[in-house]
This record gives structure tokens, sequence and C-alpha cells, in this order.
């Protein structure tokens, strides 16, 4: 049966954030004109309250939420339970939700399991108006095809994604799934809202580490090659130095002067906390030598995991790292995607990358505000202000880099950068690597925008002084003669030959009063028919690409329109396109 999917009103007491509103606001919007619709929020945007408020207006349909990690299973699970009150059950592993819950929440993985029987077979699509999709990048897989063609089966159906990172690495397009789009809240708009702490970038060269020679598979580096680059023993000693040294605020290469095993009476009489970082690694074992090397200098600072860490180790390491007994979690792949901790203040690259999306993830776990210090605040610069003097004002990112060859390998300013011209940003993160200080993205890049915006202003007076330069000899339309001047090598056209079409036959009098007004003479040059052709084309097209004329200018100025960087063709098109709208034919276009 078909449920009716009527929109119901907010209950006063569930507060969302402005863009969260504007979020849901979105997606029921889409939804009233399209099947499908995509929003693009921010890690830490809070995805789960979206899709539960969404969930709680579209009562009383049902819904199915999916999701790809055990953490963003029961996190979206408790999240729409408390919110709205309905009965949530998950369908994961050994978990069975019965056929009358009103939101399932569960793993695509569970949804395609069984030989030829899928589980979600056991899921009537006629009995859900709602499908959700969280990290909705991963919808374009088959897999998730298969469950998404299997739930629209019902024509009513309405389809939901959510995600970070809507760029795939192997430029998979979103729209072959989703219609619209409801709305793009990114990391840039979380900063710049006062939502995210502002982040710091810096570069890192270490000897050794040269990329250019590994493979590209599927848009990012070929894991093995680079597994094998990263577990060399000087690339190793070359990350923990400066890793260390972030750790302790300490200025670059300050640990080079003191032998290895004198790190640990060094640092340990600075009398420092050091600060709570993730390590991302490419292998397990790049994870646990470096992990190692870390605990040599100071004992109990570090713990590895990797996917295969069973849950009870695992949630025994994410408590001690949440609560700071150790400072520093070394990671492959696994506090990607649903880990959260709001106290890390240091984010270290271990594994360069040239996905976009994987940094994006990654970059989005230190983000985050410390509890507390922007609930309730309503302006921007209010919540701005107070991040910055919370314990937390910034979060600090560092990428090792080295010899990338062809590689381009993605960086904070990739993210952040959108407005900004590749060129530019290039420029920013050269000079960035150069320095190998610390540097604020959004301050940088900010300055790149204003230089760019010097650049296209200084360009557009260069082209115009280009311009004035070409037709300099069509002033006032003209009062230059061609008299004694050949046209022909001014304009640099060649003559018609004798046996061209029209070379025997005179310019008819349009042909001839078009070149008098512009000062050629006719019979002085003894210009044919093909002659005047040339001509007429090539002046054409120059006075097109040229400034307007004072006619054009005047029309459009008493419209309101500026002609600054327009040519006479675009003055033309402009004047068509207002003479068009307001009913009257166009006769300044020359």
């Amino acid at each position: 049966m078909t449920h009716n999917t009527a929109i119901v009103q907010p209950l006063s007491e569930w507060t969302l954030r402005d863009y969260q509103q504007e979020s849901v606001e979105g997606i029921l919007q889409a939804f009233k004109e399209h099947k499908s619709t995509l929003l693009q929020a921010f890690t830490s945007a809070g995805k789960s309250l979206i899709m539960a408020e969404v969930i709680r207006r579209m009562q009383p349909c049902r819904a199915i939420v999916l999701a790809h990690v055990d953490q963003l299973i029961f996190q979206n699970a408790k999240t729409i339970q408390s919110h709205t009150g309905l009965d949530v059950q998950i369908e994961m592993a050994d978990l069975f939700a019965s056929n009358s819950a009103d939101v399932i929440v569960g793993t695509w993985q569970s949804q395609v399991s069984g030989d030829i029987v899928k589980r979600m077979h056991r899921f009537d699509p006629m009995d859900f108006g709602l499908l959700i999709i969280d990290e909705a990048d991963l919808a374009v897989a088959s897999s998730y095809r298969k469950i998404i063609d299997h739930f629209q089966k019902n024509p009513n159906l309405k389809l939901c994604g959510l995600t970070a990172t809507p760029k795939r690495h192997d430029r998979e397009a979103l729209g072959q799934v989703f219609e619209s789009v409801a709305g793009r809240f990114d990391i840039h708009y979380g900063i710049e809202h006062g939502w995210l702490v502002d982040i710091t970038q810096q570069f890192v060269n270490v000897s050794g580490l040269d990329f250019s020679h590994l493979r590209t598979i599927k848009g990012d580096f070929d894991q093995k090659e680079l597994s094998r680059l990263l577990e060399q023993e000087p690339v190793i000693m070359g990350v923990c130095q400066p890793v260390l040294e972030v750790l302790h605020g300490l200025r670059p290469k300050t640990l080079s002067d003191i032998p290895v095993d004198g790190w640990n009476n060094y640092l340990m009489s600075l009398g420092k906390i050091p600060r709570k970082a993730l390590l991302f690694t490419a292998s397990v074992h790049q994870a646990e030598l470096i992990s190692n090397i870390l605990n040599g200098a100071i004992p109990g600072l570090s713990e590895w995991i990797c996917g295969k860490t069973p849950k009870d180790k695992r949630n025994g390491i994410f408590s001690r790292y949440r609560s700071g007994e150790s400072r520093v979690l070394c990671n492959v792949g696994v506090a990607t995607v649903g880990f959260d901790d709001p106290t890390t203040e240091v984010i270290f690259m271990g594994r360069p990358t040239k996905s976009e999306r994987l940094y994006t993830q990654i970059l989005g776990r230190g983000v985050r505000v410390l509890s507390g210090v922007v609930d309730g605040i309503d302006n921007a610069e209010d919540r701005k202000l107070a991040i910055r003097n919370s314990e937390k004002p910034i979060m600090r990112f560092i990428d090792f880099v080295g010899v990338s060859g062809k590689h381009r390998l993605i960086s904070a300013f990739d993210i952040l950068g959108g407005k900004v011209s590749d060129k530019h940003r290039q420029k920013v993160i050269q000079q960035a690597i150069l320095e190998g200080k610390p540097v604020r993205v959004a301050r940088e890049l900010t300055k790149a925008e204003i230089e760019e915006e010097k650049d296209k202003k200084k360009e557009i007076e260069r082209q115009k002084r280009e311009q004035a330069e070409k037709f300099k000899f069509y002033v006032g339309k003209s009062h230059f003669e061609f008299t004694d001047i050949n046209p022909f090598d001014a304009l640099h056209i060649r003559r018609s030959t004798p046996w061209a079409r029209g070379h025997h036959r005179q310019p008819t009098d349009g042909m001839a009063k078009f070149l008098e007004r512009r000062g050629i003479n006719i019979e002085a040059q003894r210009i044919t028919f093909s002659d005047a052709g040339r001509l007429i084309g090539k002046i054409k097209k120059m006075e097109s690409e040229g400034p307007p004329s004072r006619k054009q200018i005047g029309v459009l100025e008493r419209h309101g329109i500026q002609v600054n960087g327009m040519t006479m063709k675009d003055a033309s098109n402009r004047i068509d396109q207002i003479a068009k709208e307001e009913g009257w034919a166009s006769r300044a276009t020359s």
C-alpha cells in the first residue's frame, strides 16, 4: 500500500540550526517537483538531525535509511528515534527489523546479502514512501543501484541523499541517481558562518619521499606502491620527528640537534601536554611503525587501529583517545567516516592522496567546534569570535610532501579554494610548501582571491588598450581617410584574384556607402565587388570586437546598463534583448 506523505510542521521544542532548517526546506521543496534530491552538508553538520526532521515532517510515510558503516547506523538510529519518537529498528548483520517499524536503519551490505533472494526482498517497496542514503556519493555503485531499483518499484517513493563529498575520484556523476540538488553547505560555508573552526595548513618536506614513479588507479595512488614507499625507514623517521615537534608546539627541526635516544628527556622537560592528533596512514605496517617510534619518545603517547582491529579492542582505543589518555591515534582508514572527537587539534596526513573525496573526509575529522562553544549564538561573527576565544581556536592540518612529479596532491587549499582559480591556488600552495610554516588557509585564499581580481582588472585594461590601438583609425566612425593608404595593407587582407567570383563587377550601392562611411574611396582604390566583400567582412568582424558605438552606449545607459568591457557585438545583442522585452524594434546596433 502507498502511504500519505503529508507534511507536518516541526515541533517547537526542536531547534535546528539555520542551515539545517534550510536543508530540510530544500529537500521538501525538491520533492514537490522531483522524485530524488541530493544535499551536500559538511562533516559534523548534523546530517542525522536533518534526515530525522525530514522523516518527521513526511509522516505518516515509512522510511528506510541506509549507510555503510556501523557507527553511522547506530548514530542515525539514535538521533531519529529521539527526535521523532517513532519506532526505529536496525537491519544489519544479526539484527533484523520488523515489517511494522516506522523507520528502518541499516547497511547496504545487509540489504544485498543473500544468494538468490536478497535481504531487501523482505521489505515490500509499496510500504515505504522515503529512502534516505547517508554518504550518498557511494550511491552510484552497482550494489546501491540494485537497492534503489528495488524500492523505486514504488512510483511514489522519494529518494534523498546526503553527503559531505559530492565529488567522486572516479568522476562518476551523482546525477545518474539524483535528479536535483537541495542545497550545498561545504566546509568553507561552515567556517565562514562560524560553525567550524578555521584551518591552518603546513607542508613538511620529507627526504626520500618521491611519488613521481607511483601509478594511479581509479583516480588515486596505487595502494600497494604507496604503502611500500611510506614504510621505508627514512620516510618513517622523516614523519615522526615533525609529528613530535607539532604536538609539543616546537619550531621545525628543533629535534634535529638532539640524539633520538634523548628525545624523551627533552620533551618531558618541556612540561607540555601534547596536542591531540589523528594520524592517517596508508598501511597497517606504517601505522604500527609510527606508533612504536612515538611511544619510544613518550611512552603511551600513541595507539594504532585498523579495519581488522576487534571491536572490543577498537572501542577501548577510541575511549582512551577521547579521554586524552592517549594523544595520537594512528589509523588506516578507520577514522574517516562516523568518527568524531571535537577535541582533536591536529590532523597528520601520513598518506598523501589525489582524491578530493578522501581528503575532505579526513579534513572534516578535525574541524568540529568544541562542545557548547557556539550553541545558542545566532550571529555568525559572534560564533567566530567565540571559537577564537575557545581552547580550540584553529585546527592544524599537516601534509607530508616530497617529489610529486606529474602527480597533483590534494591539499586544504583545494578543498576550501572553490572561488580561486587553479593558477592562483597553486601559487599559494607552492609558497606555503617553500616556507614550510603553518598558514591560515582561509586568509591566504582571500588574499589570492583579491590578487586574482586585480589580475583580471589588469587583463581587462590590457584588452581595452589593445582594442583602442586596433581600432584607432575608426575614431568618430570615421574621420580617417584611406585615400593615400592601401586599406588591404592596413587591414592585413589580400585583394581578390582576377578569377574570383565578382572580380569584374562593381560594388553595390550599399557596399559603396558602407566603405565610404569608413573613409575608403572605392574609385581611388579600384575596389571590385569581390574586394568590397572581403573588406566589409573584415571591418565588421573588427568592429564587432571593438568598443560600442556612441548610439549603442546611449541606448544602454538610458536602461541603466554599464558598457564597461562590452564589445560592439555584446552591446548589439543586449539591445536586441531589451527591444524584445519592451516590444520595440532595435535600430541602435551600430
